[in-house]
């Protein structure tokens, strides 16, 4: 497009990556989160019943209404609610940088130019595949450009140090 050409190009859009399987796997990382997240309110609900019940049988053993075993049964019940919410905790942690982690690369879907400038050379087609840190294209800064040029003698003899040069680009290619 004539935007790319440009010689304004700092925060243009340049590419736009097809990021449609990044992004399911975004989307099922936040619905597996919710489901984590109703199955822990499920732990926590357990937990919250398992205790309760160790603590009734501690009252009702020191009535003689309960025996070692009942008690021991229901400590070991609460335990293991408690191990489950604990699992559920880390299995919500583990989501949640799932879903950072896809929220950053859906970031780099869309690229930006990130100084003005122009494109100088795009290194891809159109729908083809590149790998990660591989270079797309070439922006050059126009605001520094180095020459190197070759200039007949005559001319070279008259060219020095503090000297003023008017130099024509092409820009296009074209000749």
């Amino acid at each position: 497009s004539s935007d790319v050409c440009s010689s304004d190009l700092e925060g243009a859009v340049l590419v736009v990556l097809d990021c449609k399987e990044l992004q399911a796997k975004h989307d099922y990382s936040i619905a597996d989160l919710a489901e984590l997240v109703a199955r822990r309110e499920g732990a926590v609900a357990e937990f919250a019943a398992a205790q309760e019940t160790h603590i009734t049988k501690l009252r009702l053993q020191g009535l003689g209404a309960a025996g070692e075993l009942e008690v021991t049964l229901a400590a070991a019940a609460s335990e293991k609610a408690k191990a489950m919410v604990k699992q559920m905790d880390a299995s919500i942690d583990k989501a949640q940088a799932n879903i950072r982690q896809t929220t950053a690369q859906i970031l780099h879907c869309v690229i930006t130019a990130p100084f003005s400038g122009r494109v100088a050379r795009i290194r891809i087609k159109e729908r083809e595949l590149v790998a990660a840190n591989q270079a797309i294209m070439d922006i050059v800064d126009v605001s520094y450009l180095k020459v190197q040029m070759f200039a007949p003698t005559a001319i070279a003899k008259k060219i020095g140090i503090g000297s003023v040069l008017s130099i024509r680009l092409n820009g296009e290619g074209k000749e």
